[in-house]
């Protein structure tokens, strides 16, 4: 297995995944592909700043929304 930081590149399919995820029990949740994009950009943001990366590292992931 190979474990590597999460990339821009790999935002869609994290946020497909989650949507997934999100849409079976228990949740039943319908997530629109934007959302999915929306909560995928706030949990990286989150890691990033929890690990002290500067604020402006991360704002240059959602540029690619």
């Amino acid at each position: 297995m190979i474990v590597r930081m999460a990339e821009n590149a790999d935002i869609e399919g994290l946020a497909k995944a989650m949507a997934l995820a999100y849409s079976e029990p228990p949740w039943n949740e319908a997530w629109s592909a934007d959302n999915a994009k929306e909560q995928v950009g706030s949990v990286l943001s989150n890691y990033y700043e929890a690990n002290g990366f500067a604020k402006d590292s991360v704002s240059v992931m959602y540029k690619h929304f």
